[in-house]
């Protein structure tokens, strides 16, 4: 017994000289290299990544910062709460893709660039089947886009999803398809925190693949089981992309458009500042730093309305905003029009039509390149094998 013990301890020990050393310095080089990768990967995808912050009017319940979790408790006497999410641009002209519940009855949207900019953000859309949410905040200066094919995704393979944990951007999680199911939606073994709702899923050549969509709860109480975080479903990008585009052909068709952006005037009033070319409102002579105080007679009596009147106009209509410029009154009449529509999301979103490590040529706007796009993988599956050859030979040499 005693002679069985010191042969097994000696077995040990030779092991973890024979194996550990060698093994140390490799796994730290990996790991190294693997860190590097990440964090390469990471700071790419960055600029496509936004913080959602949705001002919601209070109905007599609280509710939680973010849109996970929800609660029936008494409210204050507070009249807004705030929801927090991720969201992700889908074009470079400032469309945004987010989740339905984060700004469902939002009376105003706050996004946060991941450079720490802020810009209040118009709600375009909802696709309450999908519980997709479209935004547009006209930035210019957004970075190319890529976007990983979903036909090419397989159970087993490497995701990473970049958002914000509790309001703190960036946040990154590494997990794993673990489940395709029929209708296209990726089940993802993953841990996440509050604020991921909507947050990118990333594939291991940095091309966005999907957009957390739900937490999976396991949970019975009869039994232990996985935690509602352990699964998450994502919606696959095409879906994305193709929810959004629809959500951005209805609005064109039945939105009165006038071609001004507004910002907060002294926390109150609605400012211009920014006009697009042609649009009513630049034929019409609004300048930008006009701030309006009416629309068709009736007073603003907050930033907000402005949205809520806006919002009435039907292309035709004719639209009459008051205006203080500097010190003078100024009344301006137009004529709403349609948004300009061209499927600018799906004609400029780019798709690669390969699997993440196949060799490929995709121009500019593809994300990391063909090699850099091989080398995560490679890390990750040689990490695998390193922990697979391990467990062999201990076993090979405890087993003598």
């Amino acid at each position: 017994m005693i002679r069985d013990t010191i042969q097994r301890n000696i077995r040990w020990g030779l092991a973890g000289f024979l194996l550990g050393m060698p093994v140390t310095v490799a796994a730290q080089s990996l790991l190294h290299s693997l860190e590097s990768e990440i964090k390469s990967l990471v700071q790419q995808a960055q600029p496509a990544v936004v913080t959602v912050y949705a001002n919601v009017p209070s109905q007599g319940k609280s509710e939680s910062l973010f849109s996970f979790f929800d609660s029936e408790q008494p409210h204050d006497s507070l009249a807004h709460y705030t929801r927090v999410g991720t969201g992700l641009f889908v074009s470079k002209d400032g469309y945004i893709a987010t989740r339905s519940s984060i700004v469902a009855q939002a009376c105003s949207v706050l996004v946060r660039l991941y450079d720490g900019r802020e810009t209040q953000a118009d709600i375009i859309g909802l696709d309450d089947e999908l519980g997709i949410a479209l935004l547009y905040i006209g930035a210019a200066g957004i970075e190319p886009i890529a976007f990983g094919n979903p036909a090419a995704l397989h159970p087993g393979a490497w995701t990473f999803v970049l958002g914000n944990s509790l309001g703190h951007f960036p946040a990154v999680t590494m997990g794993a398809i673990n489940a395709i199911h029929d209708n296209g939606h990726l089940q993802v073994a993953v841990m996440l925190t509050p604020g991921n709702n909507g947050s990118p899923v990333l594939n291991s050549s940095g091309e966005i693949i999907g957009m957390i969509s739900g937490a999976i709860d396991f949970s019975d109480d009869d039994h232990e089981s996985a935690t509602p975080f352990e699964s998450v479903l994502v919606l696959p990008v095409d879906q994305v992309l193709a929810s959004t585009e629809n959500l951005l052909k209805q609005y064109a068709a039945r939105q009165g458009w006038l071609g001004i952006t507004v910002r907060p005037f002294e926390a109150s009033s609605p400012q211009i500042f920014k006009i697009a070319p042609g649009s009513p409102a630049e034929q019409a002579g609004v300048q930008i730093g006009d701030v309006i105080t009416a629309f068709n007679g009736k007073e603003l009596v907050d930033y907000f309305a402005l949205k809520y009147f806006v919002r009435e106009a039907k292309p035709g209509d004719e639209v009459i905003l008051d205006i203080m410029r500097g010190k003078k009154k100024v009344r301006i009449p137009m004529v709403a029009s349609n948004m300009p529509y061209d499927g600018t999301i799906l004609k400029n979103a780019h798709i690669t039509s390969s699997s993440p490590g196949q060799q490929q040529n995709d121009g500019p706007d593809a994300g990391i390149s063909a090699v850099q796009r091989q080398k995560l993988e490679k890390r990750l599956r040689e990490m695998e094998e390193q922990i697979r050859q391990i467990r062999m030979s201990l076993a090979r040499f405890i087993d003598e």
